[in-house]
């Protein structure tokens, strides 16, 4: 009797693939996980207004946390292995429906920092992500062994979260050590052959996600704006600083990240892992901003919990990390790499100097606007370039 032999379907991206751009369904993916961020933003400016600064903190860092690394898992994923066939397609659609229960567990997790609820979306999301690792251990035999660890670390971490959950008890002392094993779970993975994911698809993807997030701050502060408006009769003429100093923040911040663009950086590999944890803080704190433009709006109005130099510390702390690493994760990597840290010192202590003014978010605002058009005047003459190989301490 003839044997039947099963063919092996190879669903591995190619790596150097032309032209390799986010699809239409990662688009939509990270739309839905937007709510979540918004979410997120919107109870960390409710817990700075009533003046619990570090209760708010904790709440909001272990709230992204969540989103982030789901996201970022799908996302490395993703590159590597996105045909999008109707099983891949489906897996997707599941772990939006895994975001959507997080973003409604996020209120929940701010008030009594129960996460209850955001690990139910949770361990949604990680029953799809780890039937696709197993998915790959058959169609990519090569890298069956990277697919089987993955499958394997994905669902021990589960395990840790689920064991909290029946216990309905997230101490901080337990979180911190389960978000580490979740970090340690793909350097074990790719130690030994690495998934082939695209350098310029990942560097998009990472672009559009802080796209999103900047805009994501540019709602809320649109918002915020509008709520101080209908509960006051103060002339708008006395919002303009604000307004005008919080856009020139937010695009600033956006043509800071794009600058120098990051895949000449994953072509060479370097550090990506790095890169890929590092940009954490740039998601994390560019919403922040988001959150602290709404609660200076109010303050404006009703002063509350707050007192004016906090809420401009709070802002110019966030912006400050914004800066720092963008120099870490892309800047660094130019040829002149010392002078571009310089400019970014010389532009946080502008940030610094802007609470001792009257009108601390304009003075942000033009702070960094000054560091986007020294950057422009230099770029014209061919003053920055890549240091990929070369030494980039200028």
């Amino acid at each position: 009797m003839k044997k039947l032999k099963y063919k092996v379907l190879g669903i591995s991206r190619n790596p150097k693939e032309s032209h390799r751009q986010a699809s239409f369904l990662e688009l939509f993916y990270d739309l839905c996980f937007v709510v979540a961020i918004a979410y997120g933003a919107t109870e960390l400016h409710h817990s700075l207004a009533e003046g619990h600064i570090v209760d708010g903190l904790i709440s909001f860092v272990a709230v992204f946390f969540a989103v982030w690394w789901t996201w970022l898992n799908y996302t490395w994923y993703a590159s590597a292995y996105d045909t999008e066939d109707i099983p891949f397609r489906i897996a997707t659609l599941i772990q939006i429906i895994g975001a959507l229960i997080i973003a409604s567990g996020v209120k929940l997790a701010f008030k009594d920092f129960d996460f209850s609820i955001i690990t139910i979306g949770y361990v949604v999301i990680r029953i799809s992500q780890i039937y696709l690792w197993i998915k790959s251990v058959y169609h990519d035999p090569e890298r069956k062994g990277t697919s089987y660890r993955y499958a394997i670390g994905l669902t021990l971490a589960m395990a840790g979260w689920v064991t909290m959950y029946f216990f309905n008890d997230w101490p901080l002392w337990a979180w911190v050590p389960m978000c580490f094993l979740e970090l340690l779970v793909p350097f074990w993975a790719e130690n030994k052959n690495p998934t082939p994911w695209h350098p310029h698809h990942m560097a998009e993807r990472y672009g559009l996600f802080t796209i999103i997030v900047l805009g994501e701050s540019i709602v809320a502060a649109t918002q915020g704006l509008q709520l101080a408006m209908i509960d006051t009769e103060i002339n708008l003429v006395e919002f303009i600083p604000t307004i005008f100093g919080g856009l020139l923040l937010l695009f600033s911040m956006w043509w800071i990240y794009f600058f120098k663009p990051s895949h000449p950086i994953l072509e060479e590999n370097k550090v990506p892992v790095l890169w890929g944890y590092g940009h954490f803080f740039i998601f994390a704190s560019g919403t922040a901003v988001g959150a602290a433009l709404v609660v200076a709006f109010e303050h404006l109005v009703h002063p509350n919990h707050l007192t004016d130099y906090q809420v401009g510390m709070f802002m110019g702390i966030s912006v400050i990390i914004y800066l720092f690493m963008v120099w870490l994760l892309i800047w660094r990597y130019q040829i002149k790499s010392l002078l571009l840290f310089v400019l970014t010192v010389f532009c946080a202590l502008l940030i610094m100097a802007s609470l001792l003014t009257s009108y601390p978010v304009l003075c942000m605002g033009v702070s960094t606007s000054i560091l986007v058009v020294f950057l422009e005047l230099k770029e014209r003459k061919g003053y920055w370039q890549n240091g990929i190989g070369k030494n980039t301490l200028g």
